[in-house]
Protein backbone atom coordinates (compact mmCIF):
# COMPACT_ATOMS: atom_id res chain seq x y z
CA UNK A 1 0.00 0.00 0.00
CA UNK A 2 1.34 3.40 -0.98
CA UNK A 3 1.07 6.57 1.08
CA UNK A 4 -0.55 9.44 -0.79
CA UNK A 5 -1.19 12.88 0.63
CA UNK A 6 -3.87 15.07 -0.85
CA UNK A 7 -5.10 18.32 0.68
CA UNK A 8 -8.61 19.67 0.24
CA UNK A 9 -10.54 22.36 2.04
CA UNK A 10 -14.25 21.89 2.56
CA UNK A 11 -16.70 24.27 4.16
CA UNK A 12 -19.46 22.20 5.78
CA UNK A 13 -22.57 23.22 7.69
CA UNK A 14 -23.14 20.29 10.04
CA UNK A 15 -26.27 19.87 12.15
CA UNK A 16 -26.00 18.21 15.53
CA UNK A 17 -29.04 17.00 17.44
CA UNK A 18 -28.51 16.92 21.19
CA UNK A 19 -30.73 15.87 24.06
CA UNK A 20 -32.64 18.81 25.52
CA UNK A 21 -34.16 16.86 28.41
CA UNK A 22 -31.87 18.34 31.05
CA UNK A 23 -31.07 21.61 29.27
CA UNK A 24 -29.06 23.68 30.27
CA UNK A 25 -27.31 20.99 32.34
CA UNK A 26 -26.76 18.74 29.36
CA UNK A 27 -23.47 17.95 27.68
CA UNK A 28 -24.15 17.55 23.94
CA UNK A 29 -22.21 14.84 22.14
CA UNK A 30 -21.88 15.31 18.39
CA UNK A 31 -20.33 12.93 15.87
CA UNK A 32 -19.81 12.98 12.13
CA UNK A 33 -18.06 10.64 9.72
CA UNK A 34 -16.01 10.92 6.54
CA UNK A 35 -16.06 7.87 4.32
CA UNK A 36 -14.80 6.87 0.92
CA UNK A 37 -17.51 6.10 -1.62
CA UNK A 38 -15.45 4.87 -4.58
CA UNK A 39 -12.61 2.76 -3.23
CA UNK A 40 -12.73 0.03 -0.65
CA UNK A 41 -10.38 -0.22 2.29
CA UNK A 42 -8.02 -2.52 0.43
CA UNK A 43 -7.44 0.22 -2.15
CA UNK A 44 -7.75 3.39 -0.09
CA UNK A 45 -7.44 3.89 3.66
CA UNK A 46 -7.98 7.13 5.54
CA UNK A 47 -5.72 7.75 8.53
CA UNK A 48 -5.68 10.60 11.03
CA UNK A 49 -2.46 12.51 11.49
CA UNK A 50 -0.61 11.78 14.73
CA UNK A 51 -0.07 15.36 15.77
CA UNK A 52 -2.44 17.34 17.98
CA UNK A 53 -3.51 19.77 15.28
CA UNK A 54 -5.92 17.43 13.53
CA UNK A 55 -8.83 19.49 14.79
CA UNK A 56 -8.31 23.12 15.70
CA UNK A 57 -10.96 24.64 17.92
CA UNK A 58 -12.17 28.05 16.84
CA UNK A 59 -12.77 30.56 19.65
CA UNK A 60 -15.98 31.63 17.90
CA UNK A 61 -17.43 28.12 17.80
CA UNK A 62 -20.60 28.26 19.90
CA UNK A 63 -24.27 27.63 19.45
CA UNK A 64 -27.09 27.99 21.99
CA UNK A 65 -24.36 28.99 24.43
CA UNK A 66 -22.59 25.63 23.88
CA UNK A 67 -18.80 25.54 23.77
CA UNK A 68 -16.56 22.83 22.39
CA UNK A 69 -14.88 21.24 25.37
CA UNK A 70 -12.90 18.42 23.78
CA UNK A 71 -12.86 16.26 20.69
CA UNK A 72 -11.75 12.76 19.78
CA UNK A 73 -10.79 11.32 16.40
CA UNK A 74 -10.84 7.64 15.53
CA UNK A 75 -11.53 5.17 12.76
CA UNK A 76 -15.06 3.93 12.28
CA UNK A 77 -15.81 0.45 13.49
CA UNK A 78 -16.00 -2.09 10.69
CA UNK A 79 -19.64 -3.02 10.14
CA UNK A 80 -19.19 -5.52 7.33
CA UNK A 81 -21.91 -3.88 5.31
CA UNK A 82 -23.24 -5.56 2.19
CA UNK A 83 -22.19 -2.56 0.13
CA UNK A 84 -18.50 -3.09 0.86
CA UNK A 85 -15.75 -2.29 3.33
CA UNK A 86 -14.83 1.38 2.94
CA UNK A 87 -12.34 3.43 4.88
CA UNK A 88 -14.03 5.76 7.33
CA UNK A 89 -12.91 8.36 9.84
CA UNK A 90 -15.08 9.68 12.64
CA UNK A 91 -14.98 12.75 14.86
CA UNK A 92 -16.58 12.98 18.27
CA UNK A 93 -17.12 16.43 19.77
CA UNK A 94 -18.24 17.04 23.34
CA UNK A 95 -19.80 20.40 24.16
CA UNK A 96 -20.47 22.08 27.48
CA UNK A 97 -22.61 25.05 28.44
CA UNK A 98 -21.81 28.10 30.50
CA UNK A 99 -24.17 27.44 33.42
CA UNK A 100 -23.26 30.76 35.04
CA UNK A 101 -25.10 32.54 32.24
CA UNK A 102 -28.31 30.61 32.90
CA UNK A 103 -28.09 31.08 36.65
CA UNK A 104 -27.61 34.83 36.20
CA UNK A 105 -30.40 35.30 33.63
CA UNK A 106 -32.96 32.60 34.50
CA UNK A 107 -32.67 30.83 37.84
CA UNK A 108 -31.67 33.67 40.18
CA UNK A 109 -34.18 36.22 38.72
CA UNK A 110 -36.90 33.55 38.83
CA UNK A 111 -36.06 32.75 42.44
CA UNK A 112 -36.22 36.44 43.35
CA UNK A 113 -39.63 36.84 41.70
CA UNK A 114 -41.03 33.77 43.45
CA UNK A 115 -39.69 34.97 46.80
CA UNK A 116 -41.18 38.41 46.17
CA UNK A 117 -44.61 36.87 45.76
CA UNK A 118 -44.33 35.50 49.33
CA UNK A 119 -44.24 39.06 50.72
CA UNK A 120 -48.03 39.06 50.63
CA UNK A 121 -48.03 36.47 53.42
CA UNK A 122 -46.75 39.12 55.85
CA UNK A 123 -49.29 41.82 54.92
CA UNK A 124 -52.62 42.39 56.60
CA UNK A 125 -55.43 40.41 55.02
CA UNK A 126 -57.39 43.59 54.24
CA UNK A 127 -54.47 45.29 52.44
CA UNK A 128 -56.12 44.55 49.12
CA UNK A 129 -54.31 47.11 46.88
CA UNK A 130 -50.84 46.11 48.08
CA UNK A 131 -51.53 42.38 47.84
CA UNK A 132 -53.08 42.72 44.38
CA UNK A 133 -50.24 44.83 43.00
CA UNK A 134 -47.54 42.49 44.31
CA UNK A 135 -49.29 39.33 43.11
CA UNK A 136 -50.23 40.51 39.63
CA UNK A 137 -46.93 42.31 39.01
CA UNK A 138 -44.87 39.30 40.07
CA UNK A 139 -46.86 36.96 37.85
CA UNK A 140 -46.63 39.21 34.78
CA UNK A 141 -42.91 39.83 35.30
CA UNK A 142 -42.18 36.12 35.50
CA UNK A 143 -44.21 35.34 32.36
CA UNK A 144 -42.45 38.13 30.47
CA UNK A 145 -38.97 37.03 31.56
CA UNK A 146 -39.62 33.37 30.79
CA UNK A 147 -41.14 34.02 27.34
CA UNK A 148 -38.36 36.40 26.27
CA UNK A 149 -35.75 33.76 27.08
CA UNK A 150 -37.65 30.95 25.38
CA UNK A 151 -37.60 32.78 22.07
CA UNK A 152 -33.85 32.15 21.88
CA UNK A 153 -34.18 28.37 22.38
CA UNK A 154 -34.97 25.74 19.76
CA UNK A 155 -38.47 24.29 19.75
CA UNK A 156 -38.65 20.80 21.23
CA UNK A 157 -41.66 18.56 21.82
CA UNK A 158 -40.39 16.70 24.87
CA UNK A 159 -40.30 17.90 28.49
CA UNK A 160 -37.09 19.69 29.47
CA UNK A 161 -35.57 20.86 32.75
CA UNK A 162 -36.50 24.43 31.84
CA UNK A 163 -40.16 23.39 31.52
CA UNK A 164 -40.06 21.85 34.98
CA UNK A 165 -38.43 24.96 36.46
CA UNK A 166 -40.97 27.28 34.83
CA UNK A 167 -43.87 25.10 35.90
CA UNK A 168 -42.77 24.95 39.55
CA UNK A 169 -42.12 28.70 39.72
CA UNK A 170 -45.48 29.51 38.12
CA UNK A 171 -47.24 27.21 40.57
CA UNK A 172 -45.65 28.99 43.55
CA UNK A 173 -46.48 32.44 42.17
CA UNK A 174 -50.05 31.43 41.38
CA UNK A 175 -50.42 29.76 44.80
CA UNK A 176 -49.47 33.02 46.54
CA UNK A 177 -52.15 34.81 44.52
CA UNK A 178 -54.74 32.14 45.37
CA UNK A 179 -53.78 32.45 49.05
CA UNK A 180 -54.58 36.16 48.88
CA UNK A 181 -58.04 35.46 47.44
CA UNK A 182 -58.84 32.78 50.03
CA UNK A 183 -57.63 34.86 53.00
CA UNK A 184 -59.49 37.94 51.80
CA UNK A 185 -62.76 36.06 51.33
CA UNK A 186 -62.40 34.36 54.72
CA UNK A 187 -61.62 37.66 56.43
CA UNK A 188 -64.63 39.43 54.94
CA UNK A 189 -66.96 36.62 55.99
CA UNK A 190 -65.63 36.78 59.53
CA UNK A 191 -66.14 40.54 59.63
CA UNK A 192 -69.73 40.16 58.43
CA UNK A 193 -70.32 37.47 61.05
CA UNK A 194 -68.99 39.73 63.84
CA UNK A 195 -71.13 42.64 62.66
CA UNK A 196 -74.25 40.45 62.69
CA UNK A 197 -73.39 39.16 66.15
CA UNK A 198 -72.81 42.65 67.50
CA UNK A 199 -76.07 43.85 65.99
CA UNK A 200 -77.94 41.01 67.64
CA UNK A 201 -76.39 41.73 71.02
CA UNK A 202 -77.32 45.39 70.72
CA UNK A 203 -80.95 44.55 70.06
CA UNK A 204 -81.17 42.26 73.07
CA UNK A 205 -79.63 44.85 75.39
CA UNK A 206 -82.09 47.51 74.24
CA UNK A 207 -84.97 45.19 74.93
CA UNK A 208 -83.72 44.60 78.46
CA UNK A 209 -83.38 48.35 79.04
CA UNK A 210 -87.00 48.96 77.98
CA UNK A 211 -88.27 46.35 80.38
Amino acid sequence: MYSYRNCHRRHLMLCCEGSMNIFPFDQPLCTFSMESISYEKSDLKYVWKDDNSVLVKSPNLKTSNAYLERNRTYECASTGSWRGNYSCLQVEMIFSRDRTFYFATIFIPGLILVTSSFITFFLEWDAVPARTIIGVTTMLNYFTTSNSFRRTLPDVANLTAMNVWDGVCMCFVFASFVEFVIVNCTGRRKVKSNISSNAGNGTISKTIDIE
